[in-house]
């Protein structure tokens, strides 16, 4: 168990913000059930589904679940890094561990700086370089939060032309186009949700190299800092481990702050509440390098998701407010304009030519 849990030891589980456990979705509906529901509905029909309508049944679901998606893809990230043995990144290695070394050593050198804050420099700089994605991502996220309520009516129509047996072939192509106008109501990207995977090559990539950074630079064995002097041993006190999991820890809470609850993301959340508490010492006896890394990066994260959290921050950089069942009610309820025309009156009885020049 314990080395299953390292596994998922997380590199970068503070990316919930947005990137994780920060966009909760509005829905009320697990994955499994409206995955199961749809499957029913295709296989019920007398007609196949259409192509088209078919694929944006199956939007719906993601974008359902895409809240959660971004939370679990921090695991991805750590099952990636810990599931196979580090690679060994020689001078001259073309492995992207290799390059992770030398830019690292490159910050150590140039700037004449101790190699914990050079691995700490090197990690805030890309993640600064990648603060894009996280304001993409909460984007989408906050639009499709937004567009829960609609979709959720959807199926339930859905569910109840299943039962009437009136789910016929021209029906889903309505719904199909229905769920279209959706999204681009909303301006939903439906390949949004695979944002936080392009992230990863790069984080498996720093997690490798801090892993081996002794095998190439073994001067790193005094590059620390008080009680972790020594970057190639693990941290006797298992502060560096704490301090990473209670850095993710915050960054789930801010980053949940004003977005709607419902069961699946606060099962989830305290699931990732849990993980948290565990991933101590099933990453204890892993280098202080790694916990360097591991450090600077949630705390970096960490204040980037608290940066977005702020109104003006997130209508400066185009952010969609996330609505709450209040204001999506108030939306309901607010009564269109009519234009009002006025009637066309006249100084004497109106004969047959003054009404054509009214009209």
């Amino acid at each position: 168990a314990r080395q299953a849990l390292r596994y998922m030891s997380s590199s970068s589980a503070a990316d919930f913000s947005h990137s994780v456990m920060q966009q909760q979705q509005a829905s009320s509906t697990p994955i499994s059930s409206s995955s199961s529901a749809l499957s029913i509905d295709a296989a019920s029909s007398s007609s196949p589904l259409p192509a088209a309508a078919s694929s944006e049944i199956a939007e719906s679901v993601l974008a359902e679940n895409t809240s959660i998606m971004d939370d679990v893809t921090s695991l991805l990230f750590s099952a990636s890094e810990a599931a196979v043995p580090p690679p060994v990144a020689e001078s001259g290695s073309y492995w992207p561990s290799a390059y992770v070394q030398d830019f690292i050593n490159y910050i150590h050198v140039t700037a004449d700086v101790p190699w914990f804050i050079a691995i700490g420099g090197a990690t805030i700089l890309v993640r600064t370089v990648l603060f894009p994605i996280a304001v993409m991502q909460h984007k989408s996220t906050a639009r499709m939060t937004n567009a829960r309520p609609e979709m959720k009516k959807i199926e339930e129509q859905i569910q109840e032309m299943k039962a009437t047996g009136n789910l016929t072939t021209e029906k889903r192509m309505e719904v199909a186009q229905r769920q279209a106008a959706i999204f681009k109501k909303h301006k939903i990207n439906m390949f949004a949700f695979l944002l936080p995977f392009t992230q990863m090559p790069i984080f498996v990539s720093f997690f490798f190299g801090c892993r081996a950074l002794a095998d190439r630079f073994p001067d790193i064995s005094s590059g620390g800092y008080a009680w972790f002097l020594d970057l190639s041993q693990q941290d006797p006190y298992w502060i560096l481990p704490a301090i990473s999991a209670v850095s993710m820890l915050l960054t789930i809470e801010i980053g949940s702050v004003g977005n709607p609850n419902n069961t699946t993301s606060d099962r989830m959340k305290m699931f990732m509440r849990f993980f948290s508490v565990m991933i101590i010492p099933a990453t204890a006896s892993f280098p202080a390098a790694v916990h360097t890394y591991w450090v600077s990066s949630n705390v970096t994260s960490l204040l980037q998701t608290a940066f977005l959290k702020i109104p003006f921050v997130r209508s400066l950089l185009g952010i969609p407010k996330i609505l709450t069942e209040k204001e999506h009610l108030d939306l309901k309820r607010q009564i269109p304009k009519v234009e009002v025309v006025k009637p066309v009156t006249y100084s004497s009885p109106p004969t047959s030519s003054t009404r054509k020049r009214g009209k």
